[in-house]
């Protein structure tokens, strides 16, 4: 059943780099998740992306109306759905590290540290990787979604490596 519960995250609309693009008319906003999974909303602008903040902008006079109302409809159903997401994986993942459940480093990589709303997670644990020889060597998964060691160097991960949470 844990394994079923990898697979089936919901990615909650997030796309590959783990954004949800919000067309209000003539301005786009950007949300993202922090951290602490709270989404973060920055107004896409010329220069990059603004400033955050954690609501969506009012509507003004250059937004479409139904483009804005369904951006509001579509951010509120995405804060509801990464609250429950966010829940249950933390009770899954709680439940892992007591129980020492380990993961395929196959498995690892695609359902959790490259998933678009589990990397959030997976960046704020601490990993263990168990290769075939018996070695264990902590990391973490870095902000880019590549393996860090504890002075922050690159390390790949063996094809028969087993992760668990540390």
């Amino acid at each position: 059943s844990d394994e079923l519960a990898d697979r089936v995250v919901p990615d909650a609309g997030l796309d590959s780099r783990g954004r949800l693009t919000l067309t209000l008319g003539a301005r786009t906003v950007v949300v993202e998740l922090d951290e602490t999974l709270t989404p973060v909303v920055r107004e896409q602008t010329a220069d990059g992306l603004g400033p955050r903040t954690t609501a969506l902008p009012r509507p003004n006079r250059t937004d479409d109306p139904v483009l804005a109302k369904t951006a509001r409809a579509t951010f509120a159903a995405f804060k509801g759905d990464v609250a429950a997401i966010a829940q249950r994986t933390m009770r899954r993942f709680e439940r892992a590290m007591v129980d020492g459940r380990c993961w395929p480093v196959a498995d690892f990589t695609q359902y959790i540290a490259h998933h678009p709303l589990l990397t959030h997670v997976a960046r704020r644990l601490l990993w263990d990787a168990l290769d075939a020889d018996g070695t264990l060597r902590s990391f973490r998964v870095a902000e880019d979604g590549t393996f860090a060691d504890a002075s922050d160097a690159t390390i790949m991960l063996a094809a028969d490596a087993q992760i668990r949470i540390a």
